[in-house]
């Protein structure tokens, strides 16, 4: 068994977008403005990874991430949506949890980490994540240690 909790540096509830491509400037803005970087760069390094591949991962979760320039540590969001938006996810389940991870380059390890970390909270506390009616009550479900099976 091991221990661990997901404390994002923002969260947002209920976020508004009709689309992937809206919903990743969206919360691509929101990280960059966060973290005093480019948007435009920021942008970028999120699409250019969806180019790879969908993000998706299933079960509504989407876990966009990207590592850049100029990032001094790793950032994280999570956001909740409205409703739900097409991000090619291999199950075809529309994403309506999303967990935003930029990493700065020069430190791959926290970055893979903070990915890992997000993807098993996600997977544990999703169903209440979605349910919650306000970004105090996201944090409050996120601030239990949460602890994975082995």
């Amino acid at each position: 068994m091991t221990a661990y909790s997901f404390t994002p540096d923002i969260v947002a509830c209920r976020l508004a977008a009709s689309s992937k491509k809206q919903l990743l400037q969206h919360v691509g803005s929101l990280a960059a403005d966060y973290a005093g970087l480019c948007e435009r760069a920021v942008l970028g390094a999120i699409m250019g990874r969806e180019k790879l591949g969908s993000t998706g991962v299933g079960k509504g979760i989407a876990l966009p991430h990207a590592m850049l320039e100029g990032a001094k540590d790793v950032v994280t969001l999570l956001a909740t949506l409205e409703s739900p938006v097409d991000f090619d996810a291999p199950d075809d389940v529309a994403v309506d949890t999303v967990v935003l991870v930029l990493g700065a380059k020069s430190d791959s390890n926290e970055y893979l980490a903070a990915i890992n970390v997000a993807s098993r909270a996600l997977n544990q506390r999703g169903d209440a994540i979605r349910a919650a009616g306000s970004e105090a009550e996201i944090r409050d479900i996120l601030s239990e240690t949460l602890t994975a099976a082995a």
